[in-house]
């Protein structure tokens, strides 16, 4: 909704050379992923990526909208032409601090490090073409909204995530919103290449 009431915006993004994705049509928690059909997910999708498209040419990373999405997303993003997501933060919990909470404790099983997602169960290792690259956590998320209520939580979050990253490789995901912080990373293609090439 945002890049169709505004498309000089993602243009903008664009022209200082990062890389474009998409994050839903609409963030509404009635809107949310998890609890829409599979076409209803699709419609959704193709809508979102038709008016972001048209302003910033083709995009393919996705991540959902408070992080809400299900097995049927998995299919709905590979038939839109996507080819990777950041929806899955493991090991988080949210608890009651969220929408979809319930459905949000199977993060605290899921892999930490990138993975071809199953098209069964977004939090276990597949064969589909949707390359999984979990959003940092240790219970709490590595988050601008942590960053900002709690410092102190966010400094030994990015402690232990950071030894994490050195012993095992894992890349670091964090997750703002633009007007909370600015970091550099490696895009979701840039990223998919490197774990493609890697994975044997």
């Amino acid at each position: 909704m945002f890049a169709e009431q505004s498309p000089e915006s993602v243009e903008l993004v664009k022209e200082h050379g990062h890389e474009i994705g998409c994050h839903g049509y609409d963030h509404s928690p009635q809107r949310a992923f998890d609890v829409l059909s599979y076409e209803e997910q699709v419609n959704e999708l193709k809508k979102a990526k038709k008016v972001i498209e048209d302003a910033a040419g083709r995009i393919e990373p996705f991540r959902a909208p408070m992080l809400r999405i299900n097995k049927d997303t998995i299919r709905a993003l590979e038939g839109t032409g996507f080819h990777s997501d950041s929806s899955v933060p493991s090991q988080r919990f949210d608890g009651p601090l969220t929408f979809g909470s319930k459905r949000k404790l199977k993060w605290l099983i899921a892999p930490r490090k990138p993975y071809m997602i199953s098209s069964d169960s977004v939090v276990k290792s597949g064969s589909s073409n949707i390359l999984e690259i979990p959003i940092s956590a240790t219970l709490f998320p590595f988050i601008g909204t942590t960053m900002r209520i709690s410092p102190f939580i966010t400094k030994i979050l990015q402690k232990c995530l950071y030894h994490e990253s050195k012993t095992t490789g894992k890349p670091i995901v964090f997750l703002f919103h633009p007007n909370e912080y600015g970091f550099e990373f490696v895009s979701a293609s840039e990223y998919r290449k490197i774990y493609k090439t890697n994975r044997h």
